[in-house]
């Protein structure tokens, strides 16, 4: 009896888990990590809203992996983050690493591929 109590009580837990899992990943639909990243609400970003840009831009080093960090920094909320990769090749990841969509500060980590170079361009807007 206690075994039959005991496994019902963890296929419960089990189900609650994965049901609350499942719609937590369903409602991060932004995309925070890759070549090029947006986040938030980018569909309309007026030109006078635009809070800071920054181009990102090294050349490569052999079997080195090159990175960099963005900092921003003010008063207004940020309401959309773009990072769009320059390279054709799109080798390389950017990563919001702290702050973001709905904070007045953001941290954007970028890093090139082992033996090349990085070419990134960050645009973030607040209002």
């Amino acid at each position: 009896m206690t075994v039959k109590f005991f496994s019902l009580t963890i296929i419960v837990f089990a189900t609650i888990v994965c049901a609350s899992s499942s719609s937590l990943t369903e409602e991060k639909v932004e995309n925070v990590y890759g070549p090029s990243i947006t986040d938030g609400n980018c569909t309309s970003t007026p030109a006078n809203e635009l809070v800071y840009t920054d181009h990102i831009e090294k050349r490569f080093i052999p079997f080195y992996e090159r990175s960099e960090t963005s900092i921003y920094y003010g008063d207004k909320i940020i309401y959309c983050i773009k990072v769009k990769n320059l390279r054709t090749s799109n080798v390389g990841h950017a990563k919001i690493i702290g702050g973001g969509v709905e904070h007045p500060f953001a941290r954007i980590y970028t890093e090139s591929a082992r033996s090349h170079g990085m070419d990134f361009k960050i645009y973030i807007y607040a209002k």
